[in-house]
C-alpha cells in the first residue's frame, strides 16, 4: 500500500521501493513452492488411502505462487529499466539523445 501511495504522489523512490518489495518476494515464492509439493503429496495421500473424501491443492497456492512470480517479473522490468536510464550517455548541448 505504501508503494502505491508514493506513486500517487509522484514520489521518487517509488520505482526503488518497488523493485526491492518485488525481490522481496523471491522467498515467498520459494516457500509456496515447497508447499505446493507438500500439499500435492498429502493429497495423494489421502486421496490413495480412502474414496470417502476428495481433496485437491487450491487456488490460493496457485494465486501466491502467480502473484508472487509476477511482482519478481515486475521488479525485473524495474530493474532493467533503472539499468538502461543510467547506461544512456548525456548527448552533448545542441544534439539529439
Amino acid at each position: 500500500m505504501l508503494i502505491g501511495v508514493m506513486v500517487a504522489v509522484g514520489s521518487r523512490n517509488s520505482k526503488g521501493l518497488s523493485i526491492v518489495a518485488g525481490l522481496l518476494t523471491v522467498p515467498t515464492l520459494l516457500i509456496a513452492i515447497l508447499d505446493y509439493s507438500e500439499a500435492h503429496d498429502r493429497v495423494a495421500h489421502l486421496t490413495a488411502e480412502t474414496t470417502l473424501a476428495t481433496a485437491s491443492v487450491g487456488a490460493g497456492l496457485w494465486t501466491v505462487i502467480v502473484g508472487t512470480a509476477l511482482a519478481i517479473l515486475g521488479a525485473l522490468i524495474l530493474l532493467g529499466q533503472r539499468a538502461t536510464r543510467k547506461g544512456q550517455s548525456k548527448a552533448p548541448a545542441g544534439q539529439w539523445s
